[in-house]
């Protein structure tokens, strides 16, 4: 009983502990650093079929959005915008408040 108290006393002292957590996170940042730097040989591609439904949803999408809804609503906010400047109170004013 003594033995073990010993050994687990001496092998899990805070040194020893801080050390062994350090590696494992040094080692968890170079293979993530690798990663991220090593180009990528076999990545994805699309095979021509995908890319022809992708263009189609693109140019679709871009065909249903109502355009005449995104001008007016761009017209108001400039319109809010300019009534905002408009409406500010006087410096003097502001003071007193």
């Amino acid at each position: 009983m003594g033995r073990a108290e010993w050994w687990a006393s001496n092998w899990c002292s805070y040194k020893r502990t801080t050390i062994l957590v350090c590696s494992i996170n040094i080692f968890v940042a170079l293979s993530v650093l690798h990663s991220y730097t090593s180009p990528t040989i076999n990545a994805f591609r699309y095979t021509p079929d995908q890319l022809t439904k992708m263009e189609d949803s693109n140019r679709i999408r871009k065909q249903l959005q109502p355009l005449q809804l995104i001008q007016l609503i761009n017209r108001l906010k400039q319109e809010f915008l300019v009534d905002e400047n408009v409406l500010q109170l006087p410096h003097q004013i502001k003071q007193k408040i």
